[in-house]
Protein backbone atom coordinates (compact mmCIF):
# COMPACT_ATOMS: atom_id res chain seq x y z
CA UNK A 1 0.00 0.00 0.00
CA UNK A 2 2.74 2.30 1.25
CA UNK A 3 4.48 1.28 -1.71
CA UNK A 4 1.38 2.35 -4.39
CA UNK A 5 1.12 5.51 -2.49
CA UNK A 6 5.05 6.20 -3.40
CA UNK A 7 4.27 5.16 -7.34
CA UNK A 8 1.66 7.37 -7.75
CA UNK A 9 3.44 10.57 -5.98
CA UNK A 10 6.22 9.86 -8.28
CA UNK A 11 4.06 10.17 -11.17
CA UNK A 12 2.74 13.32 -10.07
CA UNK A 13 5.90 14.93 -9.85
CA UNK A 14 7.19 13.53 -13.69
CA UNK A 15 3.83 15.31 -14.61
CA UNK A 16 4.95 18.32 -13.09
CA UNK A 17 8.65 18.15 -13.74
CA UNK A 18 8.41 17.13 -17.90
CA UNK A 19 6.28 20.61 -19.15
CA UNK A 20 9.09 22.71 -17.29
CA UNK A 21 12.02 20.90 -18.43
CA UNK A 22 10.80 21.13 -21.57
CA UNK A 23 9.84 25.35 -21.77
CA UNK A 24 6.21 24.72 -22.06
CA UNK A 25 3.30 26.01 -19.93
CA UNK A 26 0.51 23.66 -18.81
CA UNK A 27 -1.82 22.69 -21.04
CA UNK A 28 -4.99 25.16 -21.08
CA UNK A 29 -8.13 23.08 -19.61
CA UNK A 30 -11.55 23.66 -20.05
CA UNK A 31 -12.34 23.80 -16.50
CA UNK A 32 -8.71 26.24 -14.89
CA UNK A 33 -10.80 30.22 -14.64
CA UNK A 34 -9.47 32.10 -17.65
CA UNK A 35 -6.44 34.67 -16.68
CA UNK A 36 -6.83 37.61 -15.04
CA UNK A 37 -4.91 39.77 -17.58
CA UNK A 38 -6.69 40.60 -20.73
CA UNK A 39 -3.47 39.95 -22.71
CA UNK A 40 -3.27 36.56 -22.25
CA UNK A 41 -6.94 36.14 -22.41
CA UNK A 42 -8.23 33.85 -25.09
CA UNK A 43 -12.35 34.70 -26.58
CA UNK A 44 -14.17 31.78 -25.98
CA UNK A 45 -16.43 31.01 -28.35
CA UNK A 46 -18.46 28.01 -28.69
CA UNK A 47 -18.11 25.16 -30.99
CA UNK A 48 -21.67 25.04 -32.68
CA UNK A 49 -23.19 28.40 -34.41
CA UNK A 50 -26.48 29.44 -32.68
CA UNK A 51 -29.63 28.31 -34.25
CA UNK A 52 -31.45 30.74 -36.71
CA UNK A 53 -35.03 31.64 -36.59
CA UNK A 54 -35.75 29.93 -39.63
CA UNK A 55 -37.00 26.23 -40.23
CA UNK A 56 -34.78 23.75 -38.43
CA UNK A 57 -34.71 21.31 -41.21
CA UNK A 58 -30.84 20.35 -40.83
CA UNK A 59 -28.66 17.37 -41.17
CA UNK A 60 -28.70 16.89 -37.71
CA UNK A 61 -26.68 16.99 -34.41
CA UNK A 62 -23.88 14.79 -36.24
CA UNK A 63 -23.51 17.58 -39.46
CA UNK A 64 -23.61 20.06 -36.74
CA UNK A 65 -20.42 18.76 -34.73
CA UNK A 66 -18.30 17.86 -37.77
CA UNK A 67 -19.00 21.25 -38.89
CA UNK A 68 -17.35 22.46 -35.46
CA UNK A 69 -14.49 19.94 -35.79
CA UNK A 70 -11.09 21.83 -36.95
CA UNK A 71 -9.83 20.75 -39.95
CA UNK A 72 -7.38 17.51 -39.70
CA UNK A 73 -3.91 19.04 -38.76
CA UNK A 74 -4.97 21.69 -37.22
CA UNK A 75 -3.54 22.76 -33.88
CA UNK A 76 -5.97 25.51 -32.98
CA UNK A 77 -9.15 24.35 -30.40
CA UNK A 78 -12.27 25.77 -30.28
CA UNK A 79 -11.63 26.62 -26.44
CA UNK A 80 -8.00 28.64 -27.42
CA UNK A 81 -4.82 27.49 -26.44
CA UNK A 82 -2.66 24.76 -28.47
CA UNK A 83 -3.21 21.26 -28.82
CA UNK A 84 -5.86 19.14 -30.16
CA UNK A 85 -8.92 18.50 -28.03
CA UNK A 86 -12.01 16.69 -28.43
CA UNK A 87 -14.96 19.72 -29.14
CA UNK A 88 -17.84 20.00 -26.97
CA UNK A 89 -21.34 20.60 -28.48
CA UNK A 90 -23.11 23.91 -27.51
CA UNK A 91 -25.91 23.22 -25.32
CA UNK A 92 -28.79 26.01 -25.90
CA UNK A 93 -30.37 27.63 -22.96
CA UNK A 94 -34.24 27.32 -22.04
CA UNK A 95 -34.45 30.87 -22.27
CA UNK A 96 -33.20 31.34 -25.95
CA UNK A 97 -34.80 27.91 -26.91
CA UNK A 98 -38.30 29.72 -25.80
CA UNK A 99 -37.46 32.81 -27.50
CA UNK A 100 -36.67 30.67 -30.48
CA UNK A 101 -39.90 28.72 -30.73
CA UNK A 102 -41.52 32.37 -30.25
CA UNK A 103 -40.02 33.70 -33.30
CA UNK A 104 -40.97 30.76 -35.24
CA UNK A 105 -44.48 30.75 -34.17
CA UNK A 106 -44.50 34.44 -35.09
CA UNK A 107 -42.85 34.31 -38.64
CA UNK A 108 -45.62 30.91 -39.41
CA UNK A 109 -48.38 33.18 -37.96
CA UNK A 110 -47.05 35.90 -40.62
CA UNK A 111 -46.40 33.98 -43.41
CA UNK A 112 -50.23 31.99 -42.83
CA UNK A 113 -51.72 35.67 -42.72
CA UNK A 114 -50.09 36.97 -45.57
CA UNK A 115 -51.01 33.80 -47.70
CA UNK A 116 -54.68 34.35 -46.42
CA UNK A 117 -54.38 37.99 -47.95
CA UNK A 118 -52.63 36.73 -51.14
CA UNK A 119 -55.74 34.52 -51.33
CA UNK A 120 -58.28 37.27 -50.79
CA UNK A 121 -56.51 39.16 -53.57
CA UNK A 122 -56.83 36.15 -56.16
CA UNK A 123 -60.01 35.69 -55.39
CA UNK A 124 -60.90 39.18 -55.59
CA UNK A 125 -59.08 39.85 -59.02
CA UNK A 126 -61.01 36.37 -60.40
CA UNK A 127 -64.42 37.59 -59.45
CA UNK A 128 -63.35 40.72 -61.77
CA UNK A 129 -62.27 38.63 -64.40
CA UNK A 130 -65.92 37.08 -64.35
CA UNK A 131 -67.31 40.50 -64.30
CA UNK A 132 -65.37 41.57 -67.08
CA UNK A 133 -66.36 38.67 -69.27
CA UNK A 134 -70.05 39.28 -68.50
CA UNK A 135 -69.44 43.07 -69.72
CA UNK A 136 -67.89 41.94 -72.65
CA UNK A 137 -70.51 39.37 -73.67
CA UNK A 138 -73.31 41.64 -73.14
CA UNK A 139 -71.47 43.98 -75.38
CA UNK A 140 -70.91 41.31 -77.63
CA UNK A 141 -74.76 40.11 -78.05
CA UNK A 142 -75.74 44.10 -77.95
CA UNK A 143 -73.09 44.65 -81.38
CA UNK A 144 -74.74 41.21 -82.68
CA UNK A 145 -78.38 42.64 -82.05
CA UNK A 146 -77.36 45.88 -84.26
CA UNK A 147 -76.44 44.25 -87.09
CA UNK A 148 -79.99 41.78 -86.79
CA UNK A 149 -82.67 43.93 -88.91
CA UNK A 150 -85.66 45.72 -87.16
CA UNK A 151 -89.35 44.31 -87.32
CA UNK A 152 -90.23 47.34 -89.26
CA UNK A 153 -87.32 46.88 -91.38
CA UNK A 154 -88.38 42.95 -91.69
CA UNK A 155 -92.13 44.00 -92.38
CA UNK A 156 -90.63 46.60 -95.20
CA UNK A 157 -88.58 43.85 -96.77
CA UNK A 158 -91.17 41.83 -96.54
CA UNK A 159 -93.64 44.20 -98.58
CA UNK A 160 -90.76 44.96 -101.46
CA UNK A 161 -90.09 41.32 -101.95
CA UNK A 162 -94.00 40.82 -102.73
CA UNK A 163 -94.30 43.69 -105.09
CA UNK A 164 -91.85 42.39 -106.73
CA UNK A 165 -93.06 38.54 -106.76
CA UNK A 166 -96.60 40.10 -108.37
CA UNK A 167 -94.61 42.18 -110.71
CA UNK A 168 -93.01 39.14 -112.62
CA UNK A 169 -95.63 36.59 -113.41
CA UNK A 170 -96.93 35.45 -110.25
CA UNK A 171 -98.69 32.39 -109.47
CA UNK A 172 -102.08 32.77 -111.39
CA UNK A 173 -104.21 31.83 -107.92
CA UNK A 174 -102.44 34.59 -106.26
CA UNK A 175 -103.89 36.85 -109.25
CA UNK A 176 -107.77 35.13 -108.53
CA UNK A 177 -107.25 35.99 -104.78
CA UNK A 178 -106.51 39.20 -104.91
CA UNK A 179 -102.78 39.32 -103.08
CA UNK A 180 -101.19 40.39 -106.74
CA UNK A 181 -103.13 43.06 -107.53
CA UNK A 182 -103.41 44.18 -103.99
CA UNK A 183 -99.76 44.60 -103.62
CA UNK A 184 -99.03 46.35 -107.04
CA UNK A 185 -102.24 48.60 -105.41
CA UNK A 186 -99.81 49.27 -102.81
CA UNK A 187 -96.66 50.16 -105.06
CA UNK A 188 -98.58 52.39 -107.00
CA UNK A 189 -99.56 54.49 -103.96
CA UNK A 190 -95.95 54.70 -102.54
CA UNK A 191 -94.89 56.46 -106.34
CA UNK A 192 -98.06 58.62 -105.91
CA UNK A 193 -97.04 59.97 -102.68
CA UNK A 194 -94.66 62.32 -104.93
CA UNK A 195 -96.81 63.98 -106.70
CA UNK A 196 -96.22 61.61 -109.94
CA UNK A 197 -99.53 60.94 -112.01
CA UNK A 198 -98.29 57.47 -114.17
CA UNK A 199 -99.01 56.87 -117.27
CA UNK A 200 -102.22 56.50 -119.26
CA UNK A 201 -103.61 52.81 -118.93
CA UNK A 202 -107.00 52.36 -120.19
CA UNK A 203 -109.43 49.70 -118.29
CA UNK A 204 -113.04 48.35 -119.54
CA UNK A 205 -115.81 49.22 -117.21
CA UNK A 206 -117.28 46.27 -118.22
CA UNK A 207 -114.02 44.32 -116.79
CA UNK A 208 -114.34 46.39 -113.81
CA UNK A 209 -118.18 45.01 -112.70
CA UNK A 210 -116.66 41.72 -112.39
CA UNK A 211 -114.21 43.06 -109.93
CA UNK A 212 -114.73 42.85 -106.23
CA UNK A 213 -113.67 45.06 -103.87
CA UNK A 214 -113.68 45.73 -99.91
CA UNK A 215 -113.11 47.61 -96.90
CA UNK A 216 -110.05 45.37 -95.83
CA UNK A 217 -111.88 44.77 -92.62
CA UNK A 218 -112.86 41.05 -94.44
CA UNK A 219 -110.78 39.02 -97.12
CA UNK A 220 -114.38 38.68 -99.04
CA UNK A 221 -116.88 40.59 -100.80
CA UNK A 222 -119.94 40.14 -102.01
CA UNK A 223 -118.82 37.77 -105.15
CA UNK A 224 -121.64 35.93 -105.86
CA UNK A 225 -124.51 37.70 -104.08
CA UNK A 226 -124.12 40.59 -106.25
CA UNK A 227 -125.66 39.53 -109.60
CA UNK A 228 -127.95 37.13 -108.24
CA UNK A 229 -129.32 35.78 -111.49
CA UNK A 230 -125.74 34.27 -112.22
CA UNK A 231 -125.46 31.40 -110.09
CA UNK A 232 -123.27 29.41 -111.96
CA UNK A 233 -123.10 26.25 -110.09
CA UNK A 234 -120.79 23.61 -111.18
CA UNK A 235 -121.86 20.67 -113.45
CA UNK A 236 -121.37 18.08 -110.20
CA UNK A 237 -123.75 20.53 -107.81
CA UNK A 238 -126.81 20.63 -110.93
CA UNK A 239 -127.28 16.90 -110.28
CA UNK A 240 -130.66 15.62 -109.03
CA UNK A 241 -129.33 15.26 -105.90
CA UNK A 242 -128.71 18.35 -105.07
CA UNK A 243 -131.41 20.06 -106.36
CA UNK A 244 -133.12 20.93 -103.52
CA UNK A 245 -130.53 22.13 -101.28
CA UNK A 246 -129.68 24.15 -104.51
CA UNK A 247 -132.89 25.88 -104.93
CA UNK A 248 -132.97 26.54 -101.35
CA UNK A 249 -129.70 28.25 -101.19
CA UNK A 250 -130.56 30.50 -104.26
CA UNK A 251 -134.13 31.51 -102.54
CA UNK A 252 -132.40 32.70 -99.48
CA UNK A 253 -129.66 34.41 -100.92
CA UNK A 254 -131.54 36.62 -103.05
CA UNK A 255 -133.75 37.59 -100.11
CA UNK A 256 -130.31 38.47 -98.19
CA UNK A 257 -129.06 40.49 -100.95
CA UNK A 258 -132.56 42.48 -101.27
CA UNK A 259 -132.66 43.25 -97.48
CA UNK A 260 -128.81 43.91 -97.58
CA UNK A 261 -129.73 46.53 -100.46
CA UNK A 262 -131.75 48.84 -97.96
CA UNK A 263 -130.14 47.80 -94.40
CA UNK A 264 -129.11 45.31 -92.17
CA UNK A 265 -130.00 42.05 -92.84
CA UNK A 266 -132.27 39.93 -90.32
CA UNK A 267 -130.44 37.44 -88.01
CA UNK A 268 -132.72 34.27 -88.67
CA UNK A 269 -132.04 34.63 -92.25
CA UNK A 270 -128.14 35.17 -92.27
CA UNK A 271 -128.81 31.80 -89.51
CA UNK A 272 -130.76 29.95 -92.11
CA UNK A 273 -128.38 30.86 -95.11
CA UNK A 274 -125.37 29.53 -93.84
CA UNK A 275 -126.95 26.31 -92.23
CA UNK A 276 -127.82 25.55 -95.96
CA UNK A 277 -124.39 26.02 -97.64
CA UNK A 278 -123.67 24.09 -94.63
CA UNK A 279 -125.95 21.27 -95.23
CA UNK A 280 -124.53 20.97 -98.71
CA UNK A 281 -120.91 20.30 -98.24
CA UNK A 282 -121.59 18.03 -96.14
CA UNK A 283 -123.71 16.42 -98.83
CA UNK A 284 -121.26 16.79 -100.96
CA UNK A 285 -118.59 15.46 -98.90
CA UNK A 286 -120.86 12.31 -98.35
CA UNK A 287 -120.93 11.54 -101.98
CA UNK A 288 -117.12 12.34 -102.81
CA UNK A 289 -117.40 8.62 -104.32
CA UNK A 290 -120.00 9.54 -106.92
CA UNK A 291 -117.36 12.50 -107.80
CA UNK A 292 -114.49 12.94 -109.56
CA UNK A 293 -111.64 14.46 -108.45
CA UNK A 294 -111.75 17.54 -110.70
CA UNK A 295 -115.89 17.91 -109.69
CA UNK A 296 -115.01 17.27 -105.81
CA UNK A 297 -112.52 20.65 -106.02
CA UNK A 298 -114.95 22.69 -108.38
CA UNK A 299 -117.92 21.91 -105.73
CA UNK A 300 -116.19 22.79 -102.69
CA UNK A 301 -114.00 25.55 -104.11
CA UNK A 302 -117.85 27.46 -105.16
CA UNK A 303 -119.65 26.56 -102.07
CA UNK A 304 -116.47 27.90 -99.92
CA UNK A 305 -116.75 31.28 -102.29
CA UNK A 306 -120.26 31.25 -101.38
CA UNK A 307 -119.96 30.47 -98.08
CA UNK A 308 -117.40 33.66 -97.67
CA UNK A 309 -119.68 36.19 -100.04
CA UNK A 310 -122.34 35.45 -97.03
CA UNK A 311 -119.81 36.83 -94.52
CA UNK A 312 -120.03 40.30 -95.87
CA UNK A 313 -123.65 40.31 -95.10
CA UNK A 314 -122.64 40.76 -91.21
CA UNK A 315 -121.10 43.71 -92.31
CA UNK A 316 -123.02 47.19 -90.39
CA UNK A 317 -122.28 48.55 -94.26
CA UNK A 318 -123.08 45.27 -96.15
CA UNK A 319 -125.57 47.35 -98.08
CA UNK A 320 -122.47 49.24 -100.05
CA UNK A 321 -121.67 46.38 -101.16
CA UNK A 322 -125.19 46.03 -103.26
CA UNK A 323 -124.81 49.51 -104.49
CA UNK A 324 -122.67 51.58 -106.28
CA UNK A 325 -120.23 52.90 -103.44
CA UNK A 326 -117.70 49.85 -103.39
CA UNK A 327 -117.77 49.36 -106.61
CA UNK A 328 -115.30 49.46 -108.99
CA UNK A 329 -115.34 52.71 -111.36
CA UNK A 330 -112.65 54.57 -113.66
CA UNK A 331 -112.12 54.72 -117.78
CA UNK A 332 -108.01 54.55 -116.59
CA UNK A 333 -105.61 52.64 -113.80
CA UNK A 334 -105.30 56.05 -112.25
CA UNK A 335 -108.62 56.72 -112.34
CA UNK A 336 -109.55 53.15 -110.55
CA UNK A 337 -106.78 53.67 -108.24
CA UNK A 338 -107.72 57.28 -107.35
CA UNK A 339 -110.92 55.84 -106.56
CA UNK A 340 -110.10 52.94 -104.53
CA UNK A 341 -108.30 55.34 -102.15
CA UNK A 342 -110.82 57.78 -101.64
CA UNK A 343 -112.91 55.13 -100.30
CA UNK A 344 -110.36 53.00 -98.76
CA UNK A 345 -111.27 49.58 -100.82
CA UNK A 346 -108.61 46.53 -101.71
CA UNK A 347 -109.71 44.35 -104.20
CA UNK A 348 -111.14 40.90 -102.94
CA UNK A 349 -111.16 37.70 -104.13
CA UNK A 350 -112.58 36.81 -107.68
CA UNK A 351 -116.36 34.68 -107.95
CA UNK A 352 -116.07 31.73 -109.75
CA UNK A 353 -116.24 32.82 -113.52
CA UNK A 354 -114.35 35.85 -112.95
CA UNK A 355 -111.08 34.93 -112.83
CA UNK A 356 -110.11 36.04 -116.56
CA UNK A 357 -111.12 39.74 -115.57
CA UNK A 358 -109.02 39.79 -112.56
CA UNK A 359 -106.25 38.45 -114.83
CA UNK A 360 -107.10 41.32 -117.60
CA UNK A 361 -106.41 43.64 -114.84
CA UNK A 362 -103.39 42.59 -113.70
CA UNK A 363 -101.90 43.27 -116.40
CA UNK A 364 -103.19 46.55 -116.73
CA UNK A 365 -101.63 47.49 -113.12
CA UNK A 366 -97.89 45.71 -113.89
CA UNK A 367 -98.07 48.49 -116.77
CA UNK A 368 -98.96 51.48 -114.77
CA UNK A 369 -96.76 50.90 -112.30
CA UNK A 370 -93.91 50.33 -114.11
CA UNK A 371 -94.49 53.35 -116.16
CA UNK A 372 -94.68 55.37 -112.72
CA UNK A 373 -91.22 53.69 -111.82
CA UNK A 374 -89.86 55.43 -114.90
CA UNK A 375 -91.17 58.63 -114.07
CA UNK A 376 -89.73 58.67 -110.44
CA UNK A 377 -86.23 58.18 -111.59
CA UNK A 378 -86.35 61.03 -113.79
Amino acid sequence: MNSFRLFAAGLLAAAAWVPAVCGQSDPPSPYRQASRDPADATPRRPPVPPPTTGLQSSAGVAAVLQASQPPPGSSSSPYGGGGNYPPYPYIESPSHGYLSGVAEVTTANGQYLSQVQQARMLQNQADMGKLDLRLRMAEQQRYLKSLEPTPEELRQKDIIDAINRSRNNPPPTEVWSGKALNDLLIAIQREQRGGIVGPAVPVDPQTLRHINLTTGNTTAGAGMLKELKRFQWPLALLDDPYNDARNKIEELSRAAAMQAASGPVDAKLQFDLQKAINGMIAQVKSHVADLTPTQYVQATRYLRELNDSVKVLQDPNASNYFTDKYQATGNTVAELVQGMNGRGLVFAPAASGDEPFYTVLHGALVSYEYGLRQLARR
